[in-house]
């Protein structure tokens, strides 16, 4: 079996990092540090300042630290926040974090979605968008193979899209294209 996935464009994975960082590194780091513990399995770190959390991210199991900025060395980790070594860092809990500011499901949800877009090598777990689509994807092929249809698109500028069920789907509906060769598939409602 094959998958092969393909890595944003240049310029997309800069547009999207560019319009997730800003927000994600001032004013939303929780939400983003709750998303890549979640979805990689990695401890929840908080940089410190008085008894608050200032800025939360996470570590791996190498001792970096990753926030909304990506890998982020020790030296860097509090620049942003005009906070200098020694950091004041603490093991921090989402519960820690959700008391000392809301955090909804929704935001952390969104932002775990741009980080497995952004960083599509990080160690996901399979409960993510990414390891459910790589699952979806091993799955469909094998059921390609023994009925030998495969999905693809009718034009190369409109290939088809794999999405997140919001849960009122009733099926699929399929429709023969024009030529009679083919057909189109798409979700029902």
């Amino acid at each position: 079996m094959t998958t092969l996935w393909k890595r944003l464009e240049t310029e997309d994975h800069e547009r999207i990092f560019s319009m997730v960082m800003k927000p994600y590194l001032h004013g939303f780091c929780y939400a983003f540090a709750i998303a890549l513990s979640r979805g990689t399995g990695w401890s929840m770190i908080g940089l410190m300042k008085g008894d608050l959390v200032w800025h939360a991210a996470v570590c791996n199991p190498d001792g970096k630290f990753w926030d909304a900025r990506g890998e982020v060395s020790e030296e860097e980790f509090g620049k942003p926040f005009d906070i200098f070594p020694p950091y004041d860092i603490k093991p921090v809990t989402e519960e820690e974090l959700v008391v000392t500011k809301s955090v909804s499901d929704m935001e952390i949800d969104f932002a775990s979605k741009m980080a497995q877009a952004i960083w599509p090598d990080l160690p996901w777990r399979p409960t993510t968008l990414r390891g459910r689509t790589s699952s979806f994807v091993e799955e469909l092929e094998i059921i390609s193979r023994k009925y030998r249809i495969w999905i693809r698109g009718c034009f190369p500028a409109s290939l088809p899209v794999l999405a997140e069920g919001v849960g009122d789907e009733k099926g699929y509906k399929l429709e023969p294209t024009i030529d009679g060769l083919t057909y189109t598939i798409n979700r029902s409602l």
